[in-house]
């Protein structure tokens, strides 16, 4: 049928960590940046996939992606040394 969605999306998928991880990735390489870690926080009401990411200018970001959508939640750039700080206190 035409103008209907070929894969409707259930209100209970879950995303995984890879799957996450590889849009992650995509979105690293069409914005030339480098995926340099990643976790997985349940320091959240949802589970929430946290990812650190450095850009060709030194800049580092903390991105995150919820287990129910594959898009970004939240980014926060700055230096290497705040997003490292930042970083090693995620949970």
């Amino acid at each position: 049928m035409s103008g209907q969605p070929s894969e409707p999306k259930s209100q209970n998928t879950k995303f995984t960590f890879e799957q996450a991880r590889s849009f992650m990735i995509e979105r690293c390489n069409n914005i030339g940046q480098t995926l340099v870690d990643a976790k997985s926080s349940d320091a959240y009401p949802i589970k929430t996939f946290v990812f650190l990411s450095r850009g060709d200018n030194g800049m580092m970001c903390i991105s995150l992606i919820s287990e129910n959508e594959l898009e970004l939640l939240a980014t926060d750039c700055g230096t290497m040394e705040e997003k490292m700080s930042e970083w090693v206190a995620i949970k």
